[in-house]
C-alpha cells in the first residue's frame, strides 16, 4: 500500500511482519554499515548498541541516584507523595490482599489510586526497602526506556547510529530527568513497559506485548487510557496491512484497557471511598462531578475548554513537552497516545499538572517518543533525514541544560544537598519507637513511614489536606476531625517550617496532652502524656 507521509504511514512500520524485524535484539540490520562513514564503526555499533545505551543509562541513573540519596538524607523529600506511597507499599507488605488505610493521606490505599504494582513491590519492604530504594529503582526503570527506543529506531531506519541518537534524546529529555527529582510514584514505572509493548508488537511477539501491557496497567488507572490509544494505533496499522491476527490483538488490547479503566474508576475506587475518585472534584470540579458529566459538559459547552493552551503555565508546559522533540510528534499517528492524558492535564486545576517537574507527564512520554521514532523513520531515507536526527540531538542537549535538573544543567541548584539541622533531625527521628503512632512534618514523614499510623502534621490535631479535598464548608478543613482512625503518641516537627500551624504544637503542650522530650537546633519532639497509649 502506498503511503505519502508520517501521518498516513502512522504505525504501519511498527506492525511489520516478522520477516521485516531482526530476529534478536542484538542482530543489526544488514544495511547498518551504510549509515556511517566508517563501516568498521558502524559494524561495532550495530553489534553493541544495546551495551552502549545500557552504559549511558547506567551512568545517568547513578548520577541521579546519588543526588536523590543526598536529598533524602538531608530531609529534602516529603510526605506527599514519597512518604504516602512508601507507607502504602509497606502496608501492602503486611497484608497484600487487604485494603489498608493511608493515615498519611486520609484515604484507603485503593481509594487513592489503583496501583497493583505496589503489591509486587511490597515484599521488598520486609527486606528493608523504603522510600530511597524505590526512588532509585524508579530512576533506573525510567532511563532503561532508552533501550526500546534505540531498538525500534534501528529496526525502522536500518541504522544503529540513528538508534543511538534517539536513545540520547530520550536520556536527555528534561521530563525524564525530572522524574528522578520528583521521587517515587508508581506511574513513573509505566513508560518502560509501554515502550517495550511497542517493541514486542513490532516484532510480533504478542505474549510479551501482553505481559508488558499488564505491567503498565498495574502502575495506575489512568495508564489504561494510553494503552487503549496504543491498541487503536496498532489496529489502524493492522487494518491497512490487512493483518487479521494483529487486528484481533489490537482490538482486544483496546477493550481490556478500557474495561480496566471502568473497573478502577467505577468499582474499585468508589468501593473503597464510597464515591467518585477524589481527583474528579479536586481537579475537574468546574467541568462536572463525574466522567460522564465532564464529557457531556465539554461537548455541550466547548467554551469550558477555552484557555487550555494560554491560561497559566500551559503554554510553557506544551513547549517543555514538544520543544525538545522539535514538535515532531504532532506529525505522526502515535500522537493519539498523547491526546487523552494531555487534555486531562491541561484541564486540571492543579498547577502541578501543567509542569514537566511533576509525575503527571509520565503518561505522555511513551506516546511522544513513539511518535518521534515514526517521524524519523519516515524521513530517514530522504536527504534531510540525517540532519533531522542531528537537530533532535542538539535540541535535547540544549533543553537538558536549560530546563532539566541534571548535574550539568542550569537548574542543578534545586537539589537539596545540605541540611544544617540534619544532625538534630537524625537524633530526633531515632527517638521515635518503630511501632509508635506519629504526626510528623512533611519532610520527616518519609523517614518514619513504615508504620500503621503516620500523619502529616498538623493532622490529626487539626485537619489539613486529609481525606476528601472538596468540602462544602471550606472552614471544615481546620475542624477537629473526631473520625480520625487513631490518636498519636509522638509529634516531630521543625519550628521554622510550622508557619501558620505553630499554634497547634504550642496548644498540644499548653493543654497538657504532650510534653517536650527534645528541643534543639530548630527540631521539636513531643511525646503524649498518656503513658498507657505510648507504651502500647
Amino acid at each position: 500500500m502506498r503511503t505519502t507521509g508520517p501521518m498516513n504511514q502512522g504505525m504501519g512500520a511498527m506492525v511489520s511482519r516478522a520477516s521485516d524485524a531482526p530476529s534478536t535484539v542484538e542482530t543489526p540490520p544488514t544495511n547498518v554499515t551504510m549509515s556511517l562513514r566508517s563501516p568498521r564503526c558502524a559494524r561495532w555499533l550495530g553489534r553493541r548498541l544495546t551495551m552502549v545505551v545500557l552504559v549511558m543509562a547506567t551512568i545517568e541513573s547513578a548520577m541521579m541516584i546519588w543526588l536523590q540519596y543526598r536529598q533524602h538524607v538531608n530531609y529534602g523529600t516529603y510526605g506527599y507523595d514519597v512518604g504516602l506511597y512508601d507507607q502504602a507499599t509497606w502496608l501492602l507488605g503486611q497484608g497484600p490482599f487487604s485494603s489498608p488505610f493511608l493515615t498519611s493521606r486520609g484515604l484507603p490505599v485503593w481509594g487513592h489510586h489503583v496501583n497493583p504494582i505496589l503489591i509486587a513491590l511490597s515484599p521488598l519492604t520486609r527486606l528493608g526497602a523504603g522510600a530511597m530504594f524505590f526512588s532509585a529503582l524508579q530512576t533506573v526503570v525510567v532511563f532503561l526506556g532508552a533501550l526500546p527506543i534505540a531498538w525500534l529506531t534501528r529496526s525502522k531506519t536500518g541504522s544503529a547510529a540513528a538508534g543511538l541518537a534517539l536513545a540520547v534524546v530520550y536520556l536527555l529529555y528534561p521530563a525524564n530527568i525530572f522524574f528522578a527529582f520528583f521521587y517515587f510514584h508508581p506511574e513513573l514505572l509505566a513508560p518502560l513497559p509501554m515502550l517495550l509493548m511497542a517493541w514486542f508488537a513490532h516484532q510480533r511477539r504478542f505474549r510479551f506485548m501482553w505481559l508488558c501491557a499488564v505491567i503498565a496497567l498495574a502502575c495506575r488507572e489512568e495508564v489504561s487510557v494510553v494503552v487503549a490509544a496504543f491498541g487503536l494505533v496498532l489496529a489502524v496499522g493492522a487494518m491497512r496491512r490487512r493483518d487479521r491476527s494483529l487486528i484481533v490483538h489490537a482490538t482486544c488490547l483496546c477493550l481490556v484497557a478500557a474495561a480496566w479503566f471502568v473497573i478502577c474508576t467505577k468499582l474499585i475506587i468508589p468501593g473503597a471511598v464510597g464515591g467518585e475518585p477524589f481527583y474528579l472534584g479536586t481537579f475537574y470540579g468546574k467541568y462536572g462531578s463525574s466522567y460522564g458529566d465532564i464529557a457531556r459538559n465539554l461537548v455541550s459547552d466547548p467554551a469550558l475548554a477555552g484557555g487550555l493552551v494560554t491560561d497559566g503555565n500551559r503554554g510553557t508546559f506544551l513547549l517543555d513537552l514538544f520543544g525538545p522533540l522539535l514538535f515532531l510528534p504532532v506529525f505522526s499517528l502515535p500522537v493519539v497516545m498523547v491526546i487523552g492524558p494531555l487534555m486531562g492535564l491541561l484541564m486540571s486545576s492543579n498547577p502541578q499538572s501543567q509542569s514537566i517537574q511533576s509525575h503527571y507527564s509520565a503518561l505522555l512520554v511513551a506516546g511522544l517518543f513513539l511518535a518521534t521514532v515514526e517521524v524519523v523513520r519516515a524521513h530517514w531515507s530522504r536527504r534531510w533525514g540525517r540532519g533531522l536526527v542531528v537537530a533532535l540531538v542538539l535540541s535535547s542537549i540544549g533543553a537538558s541544560i536549560v530546563r532539566s535538573p541534571a548535574p550539568w544543567s542550569l537548574n542543578r541548584l534545586i537539589w537539596k544537598n545540605e541540611e544544617s539541622h540534619r544532625v538534630a533531625l537524625d537524633r530526633a527521628v531515632a527517638l521515635i519507637p518503630n511501632d509508635a503512632r506519629v504526626s510528623a512534618m512533611g519532610n520527616i514523614v518519609p523517614h518514619l513511614s513504615h508504620r500503621s499510623v503516620i500523619y502529616q502534621f498538623p493532622n490529626p490535631l487539626e485537619r489539613y489536606f486529609y481525606g476528601e479535598f472538596a468540602l462544602e464548608d471550606p472552614t471544615a478543613q481546620l475542624a477537629r476531625p473526631a473520625h480520625f482512625p487513631a490518636t498519636v503518641d509522638w509529634i516531630i516537627v521543625q519550628r521554622s517550617g510550622l508557619r501558620s500551624f505553630a499554634w497547634v504544637a504550642d496548644r498540644a503542650v499548653a493543654d497538657g496532652d504532650f510534653e517536650i522530650v527534645f528541643d534543639a537546633d530548630d527540631v521539636l519532639v513531643l511525646r503524649s502524656t498518656r503513658r498507657e497509649d505510648v507504651e502500647q
